[in-house]
């Protein structure tokens, strides 16, 4: 644990770090299978090349790059005194945010019950073997409030970090709940783990801060197992006895590790497959990279980046029936990105990536108010890129506008202060010179 700009760093936080080691994985995973082994546990050929896979390494080699160059070349900035050391102020905002946040987030599941209860959910559907989405559908701008849960973990649990109390355990809990019980009902997994991590990642700062080394050595060989563990019960009651049980027999937990590698492995695979069917010489709007613009209310259904590019691209699950599996239906970021940008103006995307990570990192290690509230989000996002890119989407979106919010009304409190402070100095008498 060394320090940075005289600041204590997680090594495994790191989005240098995390972008390398997860490429490395999931490419040299996704080499070693082989067609039959592809066909025989996700149904689907194994289409990506060696080509391929040294492209997308190569685009996780340059947002590593751009991260690293943060770290050796931004200039050091004095550390706060004790991480994340809020003041008064700060944590009286900080406050104030987390249980508006945890209001509306609470709200938008309340809404989602209502739904429930509307369509008349009885008690088969209760046990998790169904999967409720098409049938409770959404409100739309009542049951996105749910995505307000990010940033209200992010901001409740530096709150908790700064100055503990039974209010925000009691919030932190609240969330949780309510999204393990979206996870388990409506089979999203997500729900929890976009919750999960942010709160583990402040928490780990926390501690390390406080000298507790145990956190930086020993909870990244804890945290592996344990996120298998909560992968493996979902999957039980999703998929194991829903069908795989009896098609497939065998050991459940060769299955839960088969399945989990298969949501990377496929996912490259898919990139492959992305990139080829929708890289085109023709014009065409970036789609993937900005989900939020093509899909925002009021745009996605009328097909706006079609318009724009003068084509509407294939449809994807489409492309997935004739090519691959519709169940494992996630295109990588690398592939996306890629095929949206071309190959070098998506090396140039991965490396502006990777350079806003080195900087939210750096301000999430020296208690700046960017980096404590975005950079949890971001490390989340980093480590669904070889999947997909979640920074852009309608599902983030809610998220980033929160905190966004937070940060504008951090920065002022501060630079009313600092005014406040610059007018509280005793006036300067004038003086004459004699010349």
């Amino acid at each position: 644990m060394r320090p940075v700009g005289g600041v204590k760093r997680v090594w495994w936080l790191s989005p240098v770090t995390i972008t390398l080691l997860l490429n490395l994985m999931a490419v040299i995973a996704t080499a070693l299978v082989s067609d039959s082994t592809f066909r025989k546990l996700w149904r689907t050929p194994k289409s990506v090349t060696g080509h391929t896979l040294m492209l997308f390494t190569t685009a996780s080699l340059t947002m590593a790059v751009g991260a690293l160059l943060v770290a050796l070349l931004a200039p050091a900035i004095p550390p706060r005194a004790t991480w994340p050391a809020l003041k008064p102020t700060e944590l009286r905002i900080l406050r104030t945010a987390s249980t508006v946040l945890v209001f509306l987030t609470c709200a938008g599941y309340i809404a989602f019950i209502g739904l429930a209860a509307r369509h008349g959910v009885g008690l088969s559907q209760l046990s998790g073997l169904a999967d409720l989405k098409d049938q409770l559908g959404t409100i739309p701008g009542v049951t996105t409030m749910t995505q307000f849960g990010p940033a209200a973990v992010v901001v409740t649990t530096l709150e908790m970090c700064a100055a503990p109390n039974r209010r925000s355990y009691a919030k932190l809990g609240a969330v949780l709940a309510l999204a393990a019980l979206r996870a388990f009902l409506l089979a999203e997994r997500l729900a929890l783990i976009e919750l999960a991590l942010p709160i583990v990642v402040v928490l780990a700062m926390f501690s390390v801060s406080r000298r507790d080394r145990l956190v930086n050595r020993v909870l990244p060989t804890i945290a592996i197992p344990v996120l298998f563990a909560i992968f493996a019960a979902f999957e039980y009651s999703r998929s194991w006895l829903s069908y795989y049980k009896d098609a497939l027999g065998g050991s459940f937990l060769v299955f839960a590790f088969e399945r989990l590698g298969g949501y990377y492995i496929t996912a490259l695979n898919n990139g492959h497959i992305y990139l080829t069917r929708f890289l085109s010489p023709d014009t065409r709007w970036p789609d993937e990279a900005f989900q939020i613009v093509w899909r925002f209310p009021g745009t996605g259904s009328g097909d706006l980046q079609g318009h724009l590019s003068g084509h509407a691209d294939p449809d994807w699950s489409s492309v997935l029936a004739s090519m691959g599996n519709p169940e494992f239906n996630n295109p990588s970021g690398y592939g996306t990105v890629l095929a949206d940008f071309g190959i070098v103006g998506g090396m140039i995307w991965f490396g502006i990536a990777g350079v806003i990570g080195g900087l939210l990192y750096r301000g999430f290690l020296q208690g700046n108010y960017g980096g404590l509230l975005f950079y949890p989000v971001y490390f989340v996002g980093l480590l669904d890129v070889p999947r997909t890119i979640t920074w852009t989407t309608g599902r983030t979106f809610p998220t980033l506008l929160a905190l966004t919010v937070v940060w504008v009304a951090l920065v002022a409190a501060r630079n009313r202060q600092r005014r406040q402070s610059l007018a509280d100095l005793p006036a300067c008498s004038p003086t004459t010179e004699s010349v």
